[in-house]
């Protein structure tokens, strides 16, 4: 499980049921489970699912599929950061630069 942070303003296009249109649009699937959604079965994903925790943080919990072909794998890596980047308004470089900040951050602490 894994929390990426929101730009600021972004929980507005993913809050309520635009999160679960957003992993429609983007996995063709998405169900409400719990207190977010989920999509099984889209390529090398068994399981995806995302959560909004409040307006400065998105959970995401995935399974893959090990035995998927390198086309899946590929199309799946696609479409998992194209999902990322929609949802949290940064892309894959800025949600790397800002994981890394958060490590430093609580290894000081």
């Amino acid at each position: 499980m894994r929390d990426y942070e929101l730009r600021r303003g972004q929980w507005k296009n993913i809050d309520g049921e635009l999160l679960l249109h957003l992993m429609q649009d983007i996995f063709e699937d998405g169900e409400p489970e719990g207190d977010g959604y989920v999509v099984k079965g889209y390529a090398a994903i068994k399981r995806l699912y995302a959560e909004q925790l409040g307006k400065t943080h998105l959970r995401i919990d995935s399974e893959l599929d090990a035995k998927a072909s390198n086309e899946d794998a590929q199309m799946t890596l696609r479409a998992y950061n194209n999902f990322l980047e929609l949802a949290t308004g940064y892309d894959a470089k800025a949600r790397s630069k800002r994981a890394q900040k958060t490590a430093k951050e609580n290894e000081a602490a």
